[in-house]
């Protein structure tokens, strides 16, 4: 029997969010998002907006209140060429699955 394991990755924004033009804390304005998944189906992955204020410490990010997990998504470019050569590019977007 092969265990599964969950995979996490921190990932790292700056983002000037318009509610907070003139910021003077220390550090950039931004956010972190925080993805997981299983190992045996590497396809499923979820994100969370982390809120909490020790997420940020020594990141050199601090975070501004003032969006929800729910009014976001995750956007890529899906890249490739198919059989005949063709380059195919591709905008995409998923929903995030973190609390509000």
């Amino acid at each position: 029997v092969e265990e599964a394991t969950v995979s996490t990755h921190k990932h790292h924004f700056f983002f000037n969010h318009p509610t907070a033009p003139e910021c003077n804390k220390p550090g950039r304005c931004g956010f972190i998002l925080e993805s997981s998944c299983q190992s045996r189906e590497y396809y499923k992955f979820k994100y969370e907006l982390c809120r909490a204020d020790e997420d940020y410490e020594g990141t050199g990010i601090h975070f501004h209140n003032t969006f929800l997990a729910r009014d976001m998504y995750y956007y890529f470019i899906l890249s490739g060429t198919t059989a005949d050569g063709t380059k195919v590019t591709v905008p995409d977007r998923v929903g995030l699955e973190a609390p509000g």
